[in-house]
């Protein structure tokens, strides 16, 4: 096999914005194909035949912004500003093989960028980017091996997605027709306290052995151990407080995914200020509770205050309601969820062995070991 130059066997084609846009279909106008349009969340329409036109056999590449290098395929239409078409001559390339060549060079792209405010995609660097070629029938082979590889990576992608609808479908299936379900503010059925941060200017109290947590610590799962530990003197002399296993920590700060996480105690353990503890109570089952919790994420994260930052309190956490159904269809309920979160850690392990062999075939594809 012989190495390749890309603009050896394509031609770079640089999008732009079309004078006239509809949001609907109009007879003879074509897609408009933004960054969004790549997982099918937006599309436009044009008639502009002075726009940059793609094709579906084209491989397109984000050339602007903080995603550039990322490439999608199929698309056939009008072509964005933020987009670059790379347009195979199909008699050296079949195009589907360009097309993972440059999926697999993401990374690097997206490190190989120019400008300051907005990153451009060094476009000379693309296009004189090598790769093994291969006859054409041999890159079919390869390529149709790599389809299956994807294939079984959507099929564990769509697993995932059913195993998260499956929590709240199986709460409205036992509690959504029960009739009188008693419903209460948490402030109401147990105790909500926060913690602290001990000074920094005194190393001595981060050197001790009683796990203190972090908001980045809390992330839906069970926590066993901490990244720092405090001593007794750094709790007697902040606002720290030792709260037992069992409590459930809801992250009150955070203007990434972090604010409205939760976590359940497998510890006893401290925690800073950024972190709501909701302690054991006899008042409802514990897992119950934090399944609950788990399924309002985007509601709670919603309560936020503030202004460039919101973030949650005491007093947001305390008032908000939930359900509560009896014990014994609570504890029901977190033992059905507990074994669909073992199938969904083990459908994760699957998803990372699927998604390690794909880019290990990526990889040897365009070395010319496959």
């Amino acid at each position: 096999m012989k190495k390749v130059a890309l603009h050896e066997i394509c031609e770079l084609k640089k999008g732009r914005k079309p004078n006239v846009l509809s949001d609907e279909q109009i007879e003879g106008w074509k897609p408009y194909i933004l960054i969004q349009s790549f997982d099918g969340s937006r599309t436009s329409f044009s008639n502009d035949t002075k726009c940059t036109e793609c094709k579906e056999e084209d491989t397109l590449i984000v050339s602007d912004g903080a995603r550039s290098g990322l490439a999608s395929f199929g698309h056939a239409g009008y072509i964005g500003s933020t987009i670059a078409a790379l347009a195979p001559n199909k008699e050296k390339v079949s195009p589907k093989y360009l097309y993972n060549f440059v999926q697999s060079q993401f990374d690097l792209l997206n490190t190989r960028t120019k400008g300051a405010t907005i990153p451009h995609l060094d476009k000379a660097y693309l296009m004189t980017m090598t790769l093994y070629l291969p006859p054409l029938s041999e890159q079919e082979r390869i390529v149709s091996l790599l389809d299956e590889a994807e294939s079984l990576r959507a099929t564990r992608e769509r697993a995932n997605v059913r195993m998260e609808q499956f929590v709240p479908a199986l709460f409205q299936e036992m509690f959504g027709k029960l009739e009188k379900l008693r419903t209460a503010k948490i402030g109401e059925i147990t105790q909500v306290k926060t913690g602290g941060t001990p000074s920094r200017k005194e190393p001595k109290y981060f050197e001790g052995n009683i796990p203190w947590v972090k908001t980045t610590e809390v992330n839906q799962a069970v926590i066993l151990d901490t990244e720092e530990k405090i001593t007794q003197e750094a709790i007697k002399n902040s606002n720290c407080e030792i709260f037992p296993p069992e409590t459930i920590l809801l992250a009150m700060y955070g203007q990434g995914i972090t604010r409205g996480r939760t976590g359940k105690l497998g510890i006893s353990a401290t925690t800073n200020q950024a972190c709501a503890a909701i302690l054991p109570s006899a008042e409802y089952d514990t897992d119950y509770l934090w399944a609950l919790l788990q399924m309002s994420y985007e509601e709670l994260r919603s309560l936020g205050r503030g202004g460039n930052q919101p973030n949650l309190n005491l007093s947001i956490v305390k008032n908000f309601e939930v359900t509560l159904p009896p014990l014994a269809l609570q504890r029901e309920f977190a033992a059905w969820v507990e074994e669909a979160r073992g199938v969904q850690s083990a459908q994760g392990k699957s998803a990372e062995k699927v998604e390690a062999l794909y880019q290990s075939m990526l990889a040897r594809a365009f070395a010319g070991e496959l």
